[in-house]
C-alpha cells in the first residue's frame, strides 16, 4: 500500500499529471513518509511496533476511501 499512498499523496500535492515531473516528486515523497515515519516510531512512540504495520494500516483506509470517492463520479 506504500506506493498507493506515495502516488495519491504526491498527486494532490503537486497538482500535474505530467510524469517527468510526477516520478521524481513520487521518489522524494515516499522517502520522506519512510524516513519521518521510522523517525517518529522510533523517538515518539520509543521504538515500539512495526512502520509495515502502519503503512498497510493507512493504506487499507486510503484505499477504500479512494475506492469509494471512485464511485460517486
Amino acid at each position: 500500500f506504500l506506493g498507493l499512498l506515495v502516488v495519491s499523496l504526491t498527486g494532490r500535492i503537486v497538482g500535474t499529471d505530467r510524469h517527468a515531473i510526477l516520478l521524481p516528486a513520487a521518489a522524494l515523497t515516499a522517502i520522506i513518509v519512510l524516513v519521518g515515519g521510522q523517525t517518529i516510531l522510533q523517538h515518539a512512540l520509543g521504538g515500539e511496533g512495526s512502520l509495515g504495520i502502519v503503512v498497510e494500516f493507512v493504506g487499507g483506509i486510503v484505499f477504500l476511501a479512494i475506492l469509494f470517492a471512485g464511485g460517486r463520479q
